[in-house]
């Protein structure tokens, strides 16, 4: 299997699953509406916390290519980031003893 074969199906398995989250939040952009930037900014900035990293969520920006309505990417603006706040190992590690 090609490397890149592995890293679409990441892409697109990882997609599937923020695409149901957002409808479980009410944020179906097919039922609502564009979802506001804020929102996206707020999703950005929780998954960075969470995770340590720095997180950008870009745009897809799409133009024609022919008459026939093909269309191709003309570029991956970002339009959202988040930097983490605080570092993962600052953070206290949960207990599973029990406090006396």
């Amino acid at each position: 299997m090609d490397p890149n074969e592995n890293e679409v199906d990441l892409l697109f398995k990882y997609d599937l699953i923020f695409c149901d989250l957002l409808q479980e939040l009410g944020l179906d952009e097919e039922e609502n509406g564009p979802i506001p930037l804020q929102v996206w900014e707020g999703i950005a900035q929780a998954i960075a916390d969470f995770s340590g990293y720095r997180i950008s969520i870009q745009a897809a920006v799409f133009g024609p290519v022919n008459e026939k309505g093909v269309l191709h990417l003309i570029e991956e603006p970002e339009v959202a980031s988040g930097e983490p706040v605080f570092s993962r190992k600052a953070l206290p590690t949960p207990s599973t003893e029990r406090l006396t």
